[in-house]
């Protein structure tokens, strides 16, 4: 009766949700009715009397389910057994046992709703997509049980749900569009229970959780607007991107980002965020987690992180969830933690998926048993993690980390300190990984992973090196070394699997009994570019660097004297351990007959050159094909390639041959009539022009052939002499150490305490103890006669006679030293500039005490090797032959070294 007071006289017409006190849009509009002139004067007062008198009389509805089925519009199922009006509050209360209310496909205005009762209710459509208009926004759910909407729900006012009953088995269920018309309304939620939204909302106030647990298993759940975390709340994601701006307010307690377990065809296990996450964490935990999945951050600015930073934890046992980024998120601690100890066996993979830096405070590795994987995920360029406290592995239970760049085509350089504390915690390069695969986990209750096998470069920069003692594993693709000081790989072993490459220009510095193992089918690939890659070995009681049988060396070559290198540092013999292995090469430009030094060996960091020990171990592999004459050279303290055309002779050869061959072909004779007549028989052979033809043929060849194999057999001759003024140099270094930096006499008498059965002999055979090794320095015959040492002479030279002194000279003294150091002073300190002062060099002089001459037998130049330790081809006209220390005397001649004084003659050495 109370709505149909004036129904004859006026209509009010409800253009949007009423709301109390009375304003606009609701209108009256006066009848046609007979009493209506009567009313026409107060007409307006009367409807808002009318509609004022129906908010006061709004009362609580309940619903009882006394009707004879579940319909919304059955009378009897409500306590009052009449339909509740529009301003009604409904309550599903303790009265309600069981069924599914239903809409019967049509739609109803309520003031509120209220779930209170003990048993689940499914407030079901009925068909079509009816609406429930909650014109004060309110819905109260303290039912211990679920709750489901599955009718749309248009605000009326600001939305404010709250579900009090926590356990998430009993969560509010909003399956319907929560809508709020031409409106902007917003959704507050709170009372500590799970309120889960799954439809496609398009309200655009916002959402508040407000200590709450909230489901997000749609898109577009939020609506259009943003959503506000604040109390102790969690969010549950099933959608797979969430366009939303997510603002943190100042929570109170624990708020986390976790995976929702809905099972939907959207629900692939992967959310992408492509609005910014912001806000002030009023130092509480953030923690992004729960079962296997994949997040993809965009934006990221906290302030007030708590102490451990932004938490990565994937909680489920034996799951695996992946954190990419784009960018470097901002957060006022910039820590990040990634994994937990409570989650046995569960990956957590931090990614980034560009090109740029990753530089956040600190990253603390924290798995409970799952290897967790950092690294980057990008198609090309670099990725850097450059974090100033480092990146600290604490996964005590797995034992290592693995570090990856997914693509080849890609690197990922870590520019910071690797350290496991107190910890032993190793690194896998490249090793594989679980991720989510989208496509099949799509509707399934589960996530279903794939396996990542990473292929590109990891390149371990810090200048320092780093600290971690686990040991390191290159499993697949390429570990760049780049550091300046320490070891990139810790104090831990190395080992390179097959089909994996070591490489770069840093230190490698194995400790303990730790060593570098490269196996059957890896690659060492020294430099990145041109460069050179150092093992030291002043930590380690094993063999420093060894190479199984199978493994493979890879240089790059530039012009002659440019390569690609390898240097052993603190070397002790056996800490290179060679097995027969294919040295590979690659011309970056330049390519030219010469010498390449691969291998340097140290006894020291760099500096003092040491014997290697090694006399073979490698063999010549691809990128030499048009240099086939190539050779190594296995000097005492380096290893070298002599870049070589292919001698000529063969080739030439088989031309001679050919020609013969053709010239057989033409000298079968034809018998003619007269000696057929005289009873010879036919006869097939050489006509005399024939054989002088090819003598002549034969000739030229000769002629093109020997100044060329003459010019190879002198340029093979001068590496080896070159390399033999090496040997000597390197002796002649640990010969000075060994003496307190004096030089070497010019020569030993009888009388001196080195001497040997009373012979006099050159000071230079005091050096054989350092590279031939042995109980002494000296041998002689039986008959006590000096014996040559090929190493202390010039290949090239023509004297081959036993004798002191056809050897190679050096600065000395005219006199021999007094070996109480009278009258010697230190090399060392008494030249400044050793890289320029001539040590020891080719000289000719058979005759004890004579001057000796340098002869430019090698193309015009003289082999010399200087005090710092190099050695160098030096022309005539090179002004180091008359300048610096010593006396300079320069005068041309024919070289004819079986005569004394011919020659170039230059330096009387005189020892300051």
């Amino acid at each position: 009766m109370r709505d149909a007071l004036f129904a004859k006289s006026f209509v009010c017409r409800e253009t949007r949700p009423m709301q109390f006190p009375l304003t606009p849009p609701y209108r009256c509009r006066l009848t046609k009715s007979p009493v209506a002139a009567v009313l026409k004067p107060a007409s307006l007062a009367a409807c808002i009397v009318a509609l004022m008198g129906q908010s006061l009389n709004a009362s609580s509805v309940t619903w009882d389910g006394g009707g004879a089925n579940a319909l919304w519009g059955t009378a009897n199922n409500w306590d009052t057994n009449t339909l509740p009006a529009s301003v009604d509050d409904i309550t599903f209360g303790s009265g309600f046992t069981s069924g599914s209310p239903s809409l019967g496909g049509v739609s109803y205005t309520v003031n509120s709703l209220t779930f209170n009762g003990s048993t689940a209710i499914s407030l079901v459509t009925g068909g079509g997509s009816p609406t429930i208009t909650l014109t004060s926004g309110l819905l109260t759910k303290s039912t211990t049980a679920a709750v489901t909407i599955a009718p749309n729900i248009l605000l009326g006012a600001n939305g404010s749900w709250s579900n009090s009953s926590t356990p998430s088995a009993n969560a509010l269920k909003v399956t319907g569009v929560i809508s709020d018309g031409a409106a902007s309304y917003g959704l507050t939620l709170s009372g500590g229970g799970r309120v889960e939204l799954y439809a496609n909302n398009t309200f655009d106030g916002g959402v508040t959780a407000n200590s709450v647990n909230l489901g997000v298993y749609n898109n577009g759940a939020l609506g259009t607007g943003a959503l506000t975390v604040q109390g102790a709340s969690a969010v549950f994601f099933t959608a797979g991107t969430v366009a939303n701006n997510i603002v943190f307010n100042s929570p109170s307690g624990f708020t986390g980002l976790y995976s929702g377990s809905y099972t939907s065809a959207t629900n692939n296990f992967s959310t992408t965020f492509t609005g910014s996450i912001t806000g002030a964490m009023n130092n509480q935990q953030l923690r992004v987690g729960g079962n296997g999945r994949t997040w993809v951050f965009g934006t990221i600015n906290l302030t007030g992180m708590q102490s451990a930073g932004l938490q990565l934890v994937p909680e489920e046992a034996s799951s695996s969830s992946s954190y990419i980024f784009s960018s470097t998120p901002t957060l006022s601690n910039g820590r990040i933690l990634l994994g937990a100890t409570s989650a046995a066996g569960a990956q957590g993979n931090l990614l980034v998926n560009a090109a740029t830096t990753f530089n956040v405070t600190r990253i603390t590795q924290n798995s409970g048993g799952g290897r967790d994987t950092i690294g980057g995920i990008h198609t090309s360029g670099t990725a850097t993690f450059s974090q100033s406290e480092g990146i600290l592995l604490n996964d005590v239970t797995a034992g290592q980390v693995n570090l990856i760049s997914l693509n080849s085509g890609a690197t990922t350089d870590f520019a910071s300190l690797l350290d496991d504390g107190t910890n032993s915690v190793g690194v896998t390069v490249n090793g594989t990984y679980r991720q989510i695969d989208t496509t099949a986990s799509a509707g399934q209750a589960n996530p279903v992973y794939m396996t990542q096998t990473p292929t590109g470069k990891v390149r371990l920069s810090k200048s320092t090196g780093n600290t971690y003692d686990g040991g390191t594993v290159v499993s697949a693709g390429t570990l760049l070394v780049a550091n300046t000081s320490g070891s990139a790989t810790g104090t831990g072993s190395v080992s390179v699997e097959s089909g994996a490459v070591l490489g770069g220009t840093g230190i490698i510095a194995p400790g303990g009994a730790g060593t570098v193992l490269v196996k059957s089918g890896a690659t060492l690939a020294p430099g990145e570019g041109i460069g050179q890659i150092r093992f030291n070995g002043a930590a380690t009681s094993a063999a420093v660097l060894s190479l199984e049988s199978g493994a493979a060396f890879s240089f790059e070559l530039g012009a002659p004297g440019v390569s690609d290198s390898v240097a052993m540092w603190n070397y002790a013999l056996g800490d290179l351990v060679l097995n027969g292995n294919v040295v590979n090469f690659t011309n970056l430009g330049g390519l030219a007959e010469g010498t390449y030094t691969l291998f340097s060996f140290f006894s020291d960091s760099g500096t003092t050159l040491t014997a290697s020990g090694l006399a073979s171990g490698l063999t010549i592999g691809t990128g030499l094909e048009s240099y086939s004459g190539s050779y190594f050279v296995y000097g005492p303290d380096s290893i070298n390639l002599v870049v070589a055309v292919p001698e000529p002779s063969t080739i030439w050869l088989l031309v001679a041959v050919g020609v013969l061959g053709l010239c057989k072909m033409r000298m079968t004779s034809v018998s003619n009539g007269r000696s057929v007549a005289f009873g010879f028989r036919k006869v097939n052979g050489f006509t005399l022009m024939e054989v002088l033809a090819a003598v002549a043929v034969i000739a030229v060849l000769a002629a093109l052939i020997l100044p060329a194999m003459q010019g190879l057999r002198q340029k093979g001759l001068s590496i080896l002499c070159l390399q033999n003024l090496r040997t000597l140099a390197v002796a002649y270094s640990q010969y000075r150490a060994d003496r307190d930096g004096l030089p070497l006499p010019r020569g030993v008498t009888s009388t001196d305490p080195d001497s040997e059965n009373g012979h006099n002999f050159s000071g230079i055979s005091l050096l054989r103890q350092y590279y031939q090794g042995g109980t002494g320095p000296y041998v002689f015959t039986p008959r006590g006669q000096y014996i040559e040492v090929k190493t202390e002479k010039c290949p090239m030279s023509a004297i081959r006679k036993e004798t002191t002194t056809a050897n190679y000279n050096f600065i000395a003294k005219d006199n021999y030293l007094s070996y109480t150091g009278n009258n010697a002073v230190r090399m060392d300190l008494y030249f400044s500039n050793h890289s320029k002062t001539p040590l020891m060099w080719e000289s000719w002089s058979i005759n004890w005490g004579s001057n000796p001459y340098m002869p430019m037998r090698h193309s015009g130049k003289v082999n010399m090797a200087f005090l710092d330790g190099h050695v160098e081809s030096i022309p005539g006209t090179d002004g180091r032959l008359y300048k610096g220390y010593i006396e300079s005397i320069y005068k041309t001649g024919t070289v004819d070294e079986t005569k004394q004084g011919s020659g170039i003659a230059l330096a009387r050495e005189t020892y300051p």
